[in-house]
């Protein structure tokens, strides 16, 4: 257990992150792939063989921030993080805000009702608190001072099981949302269901993008058959649609593919 202590000035700086942090992220979804917990295993699945086609650079990168944002990775060229956030969160990035939007909406909720004690009572049970000190379920243990720096919340949606607690270079507490949609595609069966058996076709249809007359072709429909489904999936921000030369290219929004998964 950590143990971090308050003043009146830190309880006034404390606040919470508008959103989930990309490097953190990126770090506990590292995490997340060295300890394989059940809730992940279909998202696990997805990322392996993406990640293996990243190389060495982004493999030593999971293992570089598996334990956390350093200073160390601020050495880590741009580029490479960017890589390994494009594999292995922003395909989920609809799931990751929804949940952390929630989230934030409750904290919103507790700090109306009870003011900062309420919102720091609110974290059980990764923290308990008890004024003025916040226990939280983390390792190491020990004792951490604020000293009038105040302490950011940050919602995240890879962090799973126990909190992670970091005072560099600012005091932040990471913690585990409700994953409200779980990093799983929906079965086809349930897809068609809700859209329709020849839109759910669609929109699994463009998943690795592809045209109009492409996509009837291999639909065995009319190209104005597509067009019209793929014209309803872009305006529900499923699918987006761009022109290259003579040419229109269907593919599938981050909320896209958060609905159909990224296999078959």
């Amino acid at each position: 257990m950590l143990r971090i202590f308050f003043d009146k000035d830190d309880l006034a700086r404390v606040s919470v992150a508008s959103a989930a942090d990309p490097l953190w992220e990126v770090a506990l979804a590292g995490r997340r792939l060295r300890d394989r917990p059940p809730p992940f295993r279909r998202w696990e699945r997805v990322v392996r063989g993406d990640l293996a086609r990243l190389g060495g650079p982004a493999a030593a990168l999971v293992r570089l921030l598996a334990d956390g944002p350093c200073p160390a990775a601020a050495s880590v060229p741009a580029e490479v993080v960017a890589a390994l956030h494009g594999v292995l969160v922003a395909p989920w990035a609809a799931a990751v805000r929804e949940s952390v939007d929630a989230d934030r909406a409750r904290r919103a909720h507790d700090l109306l009702d009870g003011g900062v004690h309420g919102l720091l009572s609110g974290f059980l049970p990764h923290a308990r608190w008890e004024p003025p000190v916040l226990v939280v379920d983390c390792a190491p243990g020990g004792e951490l001072h604020l000293r009038g720096r105040g302490l950011r919340l940050l919602p995240s949606y890879f962090c799973h099981g126990r909190a992670v607690v970091r005072d560099d270079p600012a005091p932040v507490l990471v913690y585990p949302v409700e994953r409200l949609n779980a990093v799983t595609a929906v079965g086809g069966d349930c897809l068609d269901a809700l859209l329709g058996p020849t839109r759910g076709a669609v929109l699994r249809g463009v998943r690795s993008g592809a045209g109009t007359t492409e996509l009837a072709r291999r639909l065995g429909t009319s190209a104005a058959s597509v067009s019209r489904h793929t014209g309803v999936l872009r305006a529900a921000g499923l699918v987006r649609t761009a022109r290259l030369g003579r040419k229109t290219v269907h593919s599938l929004t981050a909320l896209g593919e958060s609905l159909v998964g990224r296999r078959a």
